[in-house]
């Protein structure tokens, strides 16, 4: 799926897999079925890296300055067309 690939690490938060192979699907499932120690490390990595990247301060700095951005593009785009 579009964007999975770029948050995460295959094997260190989670299992990537090809979408249009069935067989790497089972293979995943498979080794994630028989691995808890995977299962508990890569759940436990997951979390970190949702509670680093997703935390509130951080995500409402984000927001804030991606409509100030946006803001002072809109503001810059309307110079000179105002009457």
């Amino acid at each position: 799926v579009g964007g999975v690939a770029e948050q995460f690490e295959d094997h260190r938060h989670g299992r990537l897999v090809d979408p249009s192979s069935p067989q790497d699907l089972a293979d995943a499932i498979a080794q994630l079925a028989t691995d808890a120690g995977m299962r508990k490390r890569m759940s436990a990595a997951a979390r970190a890296l949702a509670e680093h990247r997703y935390a509130t301060p951080d995500m409402v700095a984000r927001t804030l300055a991606w409509y100030a951005q946006a803001h002072a593009a809109f503001s810059q785009s309307q110079e000179g067309t105002a009457s």
